[in-house]
């Protein structure tokens, strides 16, 4: 059983934030509306991630599966970026200040916009209980992928190339 514990911990971090569940697999513009702001207050909506494969990832500053895969999504979005790729990193659970986390994600490179997560964007994109959990949509909003825990760099690259060619 203590070893079973520990896998799941490791696997993936609990969030402090409970949501609903709801399954949007194969429905067109799945992706909520989206109104939000970026760490340094820029805006970040629909109209900039309209026509763009998106993933967003929620994560935070505590959480060790989520800092392990860091590198995988920047890696993944430095070489997509320009073929309408887009990754929002969705902070949430997280008591750090916004100073911290951009500290937190300079150290580690991460060049893709960040946002503060609340329990209603969270319900909207279907987080559920833990952390990393990542969303795929593509070009018309669509439910590709759905994961929770860290991603692989070698997965993630199969999964954005494929979403953008189709």
């Amino acid at each position: 059983m203590r070893a079973f514990l520990l896998f799941v911990l490791v696997a993936a971090c609990t969030s402090v934030t409970p949501s609903a569940r709801a399954d949007c697999t194969g429905v067109e513009d799945c992706r909520p509306s989206l109104r939000l702001h970026t760490l340094d207050g820029a805006p970040l909506g629909d109209e900039a991630l309209r026509g763009k494969v998106v993933l967003v990832n929620f994560w935070a500053t505590w959480c060790a599966p989520c800092e392990r895969e860091l590198p995988a999504l920047q890696s993944v979005y430095s070489r997509h970026q320009g073929q309408g790729f887009e990754i929002v990193g969705v902070v949430t659970g997280d008591e750090a200040t916004d100073v911290e986390v951009k500290g937190f994600a300079g150290r580690r490179n991460v060049a893709y916009p960040l946002v503060r997560g609340d329990a209603d964007i969270e319900r909207r994109l279907n987080m559920g209980d833990a952390l990393p959990t990542s969303i795929l949509y593509d070009r018309r909003g669509k439910l590709v992928r759905r994961w929770v825990g860290d991603i692989t760099e070698p997965r993630l690259e199969e999964l954005v190339t494929k979403t953008l060619a189709d």
